[in-house]
């Protein structure tokens, strides 16, 4: 009996071996698969001095919240003296802040709010304030440089920001270019040339989209890190980002392998970045999502906000160029024969490229007094000046540009 239970031991003895170490490696790897990776983000150095801090401190310095153009609201009399009481001192805080290097305050979470973003709007409508009072008065440089004073201030915005924070800058300089197209055809030459001189300084400072999606990338590794470190996650996100279906996705996030899901995220995030460095319009679509719920959650769109951006830039080079046409036609009687022209003879310190174009200046013709001066829009094509008219677009049919826009970008035509 004894010999006979011995046997049965030595022979079941391996196998339980076997088990207790199956046993072990699923233990490790359920615990492997629970435990957050450490993920090294970055925390910039900040610069001292800040032109963020002066900003800040301009729009403290405006003593009214001014409404957007698109509401009917109407600035009462002693709102205005107030606002123009204070413009000596807005803009010499501002003008000081232009001396310094900006970056924004470096976000590490989805759901942190830019703070910023609603006194820095205010300032972009004060300066176009500024603008159209200067106009109504026909002090046409003095509005120039206001407008462009909002444009400045929402190209530096962009620096060491998220996409939002990007496409809030873009805003910005909206407001500031709803003026600016305008006043053009009433610059003197030294005037126009003054204008130049500041935009080719914003122009040469632009933010590279790669640059804000490396940034972005930071933003969702940090906020990822952060939910999986945050008790009973599952089911608080599983709520706010699958409302409809929170207890399969309750249930999904419970078999969470986290190391998984921060590889593809990171993986994800590079193909973007690779992508953002290649010509617009040679990717029509962003890289596919891995099959994973977080991931899905919070992956932003690239394409998209990356059209926006460069249809920004590519508002901003159109102006520039509009001012030297405009300034060599006052001197010379005549619009160049082409492009090149405005740089040898100094109107121009070097020819914008069109951001939309693999390579390449903006594309001009000239007949007698007038002028075609376009971009090939995002779907990298040259459409013979034909403008984008997109119904779809909110922004107006003859003015907006989507990613998937078809046409070129004329300037007088779509006024981005």
């Amino acid at each position: 009996m004894i010999t006979r239970m011995s046997r049965r031991a030595k022979y079941l003895l391996p196998w339980c071996g076997v088990a207790a170490m199956l046993l072990a490696v699923g233990i490790w790897g359920c615990r492997q698969r629970s435990v957050t990776p450490a993920v090294t983000i970055p925390i910039p150095v900040m610069p001292a001095p800040n032109a963020f801090d002066f900003y800040v401190k301009a729009a403290e310095a405006i003593p009214v919240s001014l409404p957007s153009y698109s509401k009917s609201t109407a600035l009462t009399p002693d709102q205005i003296r107030q606002l123009l009481e204070q413009r000596q001192e807005v803009t010499a805080v501002f003008q000081q802040g232009t001396a310094h290097q900006y970056l924004a305050p470096p976000i590490r979470s989805d759901n942190t709010p830019i703070s910023y973003s609603s006194s820095f709007r205010n300032i972009a409508r004060y300066f176009a304030f500024l603008a159209k009072t200067d106009a109504g008065v026909g002090k046409w440089g003095s509005a120039m440089t206001e407008s462009l004073r909002a444009v400045r201030l929402g190209n530096d915005v962009q620096r060491g920001t998220s996409i939002i924070g990007a496409l809030v800058g873009a805003v910005y300089q909206k407001i500031g270019r709803k003026e600016a197209w305008e006043l053009v055809d009433h610059l003197t030459v030294k005037e126009a040339r003054d204008a130049i001189a500041q935009l080719e300084t914003i122009n040469t400072t632009e933010v590279p989209f790669v640059n804000i999606l490396q940034e972005e990338k930071w933003i969702g590794l940090a906020s990822v890190q952060k939910i999986f470190n945050t008790p009973g996650w599952q089911r608080k996100y599983a709520r706010e980002y699958y409302e409809d279906q929170q207890n399969e996705a309750r249930l999904r996030f419970y078999l969470t392998d986290k190391r998984r899901t921060m590889a593809l995220l990171t993986d994800y995030y590079d193909r973007c970045i690779a992508i953002a460095g290649q010509p617009y319009h040679t990717h029509l679509h962003d890289p596919p999502l891995p099959d994973d719920l977080m991931v899905k959650a919070v992956a932003p769109m690239c394409k998209i906000p990356w059209a926006k951006l460069l249809s920004v830039q590519t508002a901003n080079r159109l102006l520039v160029i509009a001012l030297a046409l405009h300034a060599f036609h006052l001197e010379t009687g005549r619009y160049p024969a082409s492009l090149q022209e405005l740089v040898t003879a100094g109107y121009l310190h070097l020819l914008p490229a069109d951001p939309f174009a693999a390579s390449g200046a903006f594309r001009y013709t000239r007949k007698g007094s007038h002028f075609t001066l376009y971009s090939i829009g995002p779907d990298g094509k040259d459409d013979g000046g034909r403008p984008i008219r997109d119904p779809k677009n909110i922004d107006g049919a003859a003015q907006g540009v989507m990613a998937g826009s078809k046409g070129d970008i004329v300037f007088g035509e779509n006024k981005l």
